[in-house]
């Protein structure tokens, strides 16, 4: 897969340097203040690109921080409505997601756009493509 394909299929792509392993996980920088852990196997001081499925992105109106390091917070910049889903467009720390719900979960955790939302993603979700 290329960032082109995964981009075109609504995927996120992220461009970010490797900076270490640690505990079996490869660690990637995305952005001053956002690091990420994956599963996948990479190079100390590479420069990749990740792809993280909107699906894959886990919202929470509360913190998930317990149990899983790629976990941030951050802001709903944009909210679009699908048939029986919810796209939302997320900003954290100045970087740009998308992530989908269904309209269901989308009303339960009553969210709309500019509210405070608590993201994760677990390690294998985040996909080291090139």
């Amino acid at each position: 897969v290329n960032d082109f394909v995964a981009e075109f299929v609504g995927t996120n792509t992220l461009k970010c340097k490797i900076i270490g392993r640690k505990n079996g996980f490869t660690l990637l920088e995305a952005g001053k203040n956002v690091k990420l852990y994956s599963k996948d196997q990479g190079t100390p001081g590479k420069e990749v690109m990740v792809a993280i499925r909107p699906e894959h992105i886990l919202i929470s109106s509360e913190p998930i921080f317990d149990h899983t390091p790629n976990a941030f917070c951050g802001l709903i910049t944009e909210t679009k409505v699908q048939g029986g889903f919810v796209w939302l467009t997320l900003n954290i720390d100045g970087l740009s997601f998308k992530a989908i719900l269904t309209n269901n979960a989308y009303e339960l955790l009553k969210l709309k756009e500019k509210t405070k939302v608590f993201i994760a993603v677990k390690s294998r979700d985040v996909r080291i493509v090139s």
